[in-house]
């Protein structure tokens, strides 16, 4: 069985690299086509496995054409059985390319739920005809798979459920000279205690409620120090401006990346994730990633969150827009220890349902069928 996996804009991304892993080692040949404009952390990693890939530049829309007719030369040369998209121009150029080269079956994986019904409507015509020009369509979570369902009018049967998976113990066991590696690169005081917020500046994912949370909580707790990570995205100003108003600016840090994003969340004390609504959110890694490092959390529920995520359970659940609930949530957190414990042990038993080898194997079966 022969594969093409066409990206768009991943740079790194720890589930791919291990879906490509599995595969191999099911003797699944795969070959790689990815989307960017320069050398990624993902091609050096398929290099090293000896994968076959190319990269082909993409600079916007007047490319579209030269794009597409590039993705549909590689695709016939390669002949794959199956073509496997990821990613906005991933889906819709490549899924045309497969189209036109008449592969028999094409994949995608919709990586969004209703952020274009809601912030981008146009955009979701361009959604519509993914859905049709693809023969098979992965959600990757049960509101994903509604929407496609009775918002687009994608028929049932081409749309497979299959949960993002997770190497479960990268998250838990990482070596503390990592940890202290990373703490050293950014500067934390040993006597900090630190919150994470690892969310993309973008309107749904609910900074505007989390920043006077966390200003009221630094009045408390002074020791507190505030971590953003992966501080891209169209909300950025807005953000920033926020954290100008609420925050002194020697209490917080901002992350545009960090690869070592296992060591970064043990750094943590308590994390929040709080999406402004229950569809937003496609899937919401940091739900399991949290649990997973064993970090307490405040979470509204969205995408994935919706499936697992139990109130006292395994986190603490705030409303959607209520700054109140967050900062009484994350008070009690710093603030109770056995909450703490019980929400750790419980949490890291709940995530073991995202485990890599169902992942795989399910991914697997759709491409046997």
């Amino acid at each position: 069985m022969r594969v093409v996996f066409i990206l768009y804009n991943i740079y790194k991304s720890l589930g791919i690299e291990w879906l490509t892993t599995g595969l191999l080692e099911n003797n699944i040949e795969l070959h790689f086509i990815l989307i960017n404009d320069d050398v990624s952390d993902m091609e050096l990693f398929l290099q090293d496995l000896n994968v076959p890939v190319t990269r082909v530049k993409y600079k916007g829309k007047a490319q579209a054409l030269v794009l597409l007719y590039k993705l549909y030369l590689q695709l016939h040369h390669i002949k794959p059985d199956i073509v496997h998209t990821h990613l906005r121009q991933a889906d819709i150029l490549g899924q045309m390319a497969a189209y036109l080269s008449r592969i028999k079956k094409r994949i995608y994986t919709r990586h969004s739920s209703t952020l274009n019904h809601v912030f981008h409507k146009k955009a979701v015509l361009a959604d519509k005809m993914v859905n049709f020009l693809a023969t098979d369509i992965i959600a990757i979570s049960d509101v994903t798979r509604q929407v496609l369902i009775k918002m687009e009018g994608v028929n049932e049967a081409k749309v497979t459920l299959i949960h993002h998976g997770f190497d479960l113990a990268a998250f838990d066991n990482v070596d503390a000279e990592r940890v202290t590696l990373l703490r050293n690169k950014y500067g934390f005081r040993n006597d900090h205690r630190i919150v994470g917020v690892i969310a993309r500046y973008t309107k749904f994912k609910g900074h505007e409620y989390i920043i006077p949370a966390l200003a009221k909580l630094k009045e408390k707790f002074p020791d507190l120090h505030f971590v953003f990570a992966n501080t891209a995205g169209e909300y950025a100003t807005t953000v920033r401006q926020l954290l100008t108003e609420y925050l002194p600016r020697d209490s917080y840090t901002e992350i545009s990346f960090e690869a070592d994003i296992q060591a970064l969340y043990k750094l943590l004390d308590i994390y929040i994730h709080v999406p402004i609504d229950d569809k937003l959110e496609a899937f919401g890694q940091t739900y399991v990633e949290a649990l997973a490092s064993g970090v307490p959390s405040v979470f509204t529920l969205s995408g994935i969150g919706n499936e697992f995520i139990t109130d006292e359970e395994n986190a603490l659940v705030v409303g959607y827009k209520n700054t109140a609930q967050i900062y009484n949530a994350a008070y009690r957190l710093l603030t109770d220890e056995d909450l703490r414990k019980r929400l750790i042990i419980n949490g890291k038993t709940s995530v073991q349902q995202f485990d890599l080898a169902s992942f795989i194997n399910k991914t697997i079966q759709l491409y046997e069928s």
